[in-house]
C-alpha cells in the first residue's frame, strides 16, 4: 500500500476514535454568537449610561501644545511638527503628528487629568483603538500618554480658535 493512504482497518480505527470523542463532548453544547471572541467585561453603553464616562477632553487642558515652548511660533500645523513635538487637544479630539484619534470613552483622573479610550487613524491609513492619560502638570504643562509608551510633558502653545461663534 502507498503512503497517506488508508485501509480498511485504518478507517475503522479513526472512525473509532472519532466516535469515542463525539461520546465525549456529545453532553457540552457549543454556541456561538456575534462578538463571542470579545473579552468579557463592561460595555462602553453601560458605562455611558451610568454617567461615568466624559466624551471630550477636559476644558482647561484643551489647546495646542509644545515640548519647545520656542518652536511655538513657527508652529503652523501638528501634523507639520516632528513627531512627539506637538499635541492638540479640542473637545474630543486629539492629534500629533501622525495621528488624528477621537475620545469614545474617558473617565476622570485624580488631579484634574483623564484617561480616555480613543481610535486613532495613522497618516497611512491605519486605525487603531488604544488609551491615553492627559494630565496637567504644576500648572505650566501638560503629561500626555499614549497606551504604553513614556510619558511626554508640554508646555501651553495657544488656544485653538472655535470654528463656529458663540451665540
Amino acid at each position: 500500500m502507498g503512503r497517506g493512504r488508508l485501509n480498511g482497518g485504518s478507517i475503522a480505527t479513526l472512525a473509532m476514535a472519532l466516535a469515542a470523542a463525539f461520546a465525549l463532548f456529545q453532553n457540552e453544547s457549543a454556541h456561538a454568537a456575534k462578538g463571542d471572541r470579545l473579552g468579557e467585561g463592561p460595555s462602553a453603553q453601560a458605562s455611558l449610561a451610568d454617567g461615568d464616562s466624559v466624551l471630550r477632553f477636559p476644558e482647561a487642558l484643551e489647546g495646542i501644545w509644545t515640548v519647545d515652548e520656542n518652536a511655538c511660533a513657527d508652529l503652523t500645523a501638528v501634523d507639520a511638527a516632528p513627531s512627539g513635538s506637538a499635541v492638540a487637544l479640542y473637545r474630543g479630539l486629539m492629534e500629533v503628528p501622525g495621528l488624528q484619534c477621537q475620545i469614545y470613552r474617558g473617565v476622570p483622573l485624580p488631579g484634574g487629568g483623564q484617561r480616555a479610550s480613543v481610535r486613532c487613524v495613522e497618516d497611512t491609513g491605519f486605525e487603531s483603538v488604544t488609551t491615553v492619560d492627559v494630565r496637567p502638570v504644576g500648572g505650566i504643562g501638560l503629561q500626555l500618554t499614549i497606551a504604553s509608551a513614556d510619558s511626554i510633558i508640554y508646555r501651553f502653545c495657544r488656544p485653538i480658535g472655535r470654528a463656529l461663534p458663540s451665540k
